[in-house]
């Protein structure tokens, strides 16, 4: 009885994160729903992209083998041609669905740092700073930074399952590890990172292995 009292609280808590983080970010970012695309990069991934008209194998075909203003995020295009398909061409769609990133982000942090660490107190705090930080404004208000938030929604997943990889060793767990990073560099380059934060990871939850097992890994 005591355990299913605190599964409840537990998703009680999780249910109140997820609102009060859903319920500040669109506060924050309310009237990016009235703004355009801008004239910066925004044409070229966007508005003047035949690439995004369609989702078709030669359309896959050219994200994965073109680089777009010198970068390579195939992903990231294949999220553009979905939204064209949802909104056309009306840019509010485009920033609602960056908006949507923002929360889903924002809460994978919390769930995150709540896996890193038991008070519920310092996770939340910890997601609203994240969500609200002047930082965030660019890769939120910017179409074309959509590459940011698609990296950093597949970036937390693949440290989320690393950590149930480390407490639950398998082949499923490491699978998912593997396909969340990759989406995450396939998002944008900055996912490279990954590799040197599970090591990071390993510190925090003191996890004893051998060294060049961990680098093998890796």
């Amino acid at each position: 009885m005591s355990a299913i009292l605190k599964t409840i609280q537990n998703n009680g808590k999780t249910l109140i994160s997820l609102a009060i983080l859903s319920f500040v970010i669109v506060v924050a970012y309310i009237k990016i729903f009235s703004a355009g695309f801008i004239s910066w990069d925004d044409p070229e991934y966007i508005l003047h992209n035949a690439d995004i008209n369609g989702i078709s194998l030669n359309h896959i075909f050219n994200w994965f083998s073109k680089c777009y203003i010198g970068n390579y995020h195939p992903v990231t295009l294949l999220s553009y041609a979905i939204d064209h398909l949802m909104f056309g061409w009306q840019p509010w769609g485009f920033h609602f669905i960056n908006i949507l990133l923002h929360i889903f982000n924002a809460f994978l942090v919390y769930i995150l740092v709540s896996k890193l660490q038991p008070r519920y107190f310092v996770s939340l705090l910890t997601a609203l700073i994240f969500a609200l930080h002047p930082v965030q404004t660019e890769s939120v208000s910017w179409v074309a930074e959509r590459k940011t938030l698609l990296c950093a929604f597949f970036y937390f997943l693949s440290l989320l399952k690393y950590i149930k990889y480390v407490k639950s060793p398998s082949p499923k767990y490491y699978f998912l590890v593997v396909l969340f990073s990759l989406l995450a560099m396939l998002s944008k380059a900055e996912g490279v990172a990954l590799p040197f934060v599970f090591f990071a990871i390993d510190t925090w939850l003191k996890r004893t292995a051998d060294f060049k097992k961990l680098v093998i890994e890796k």
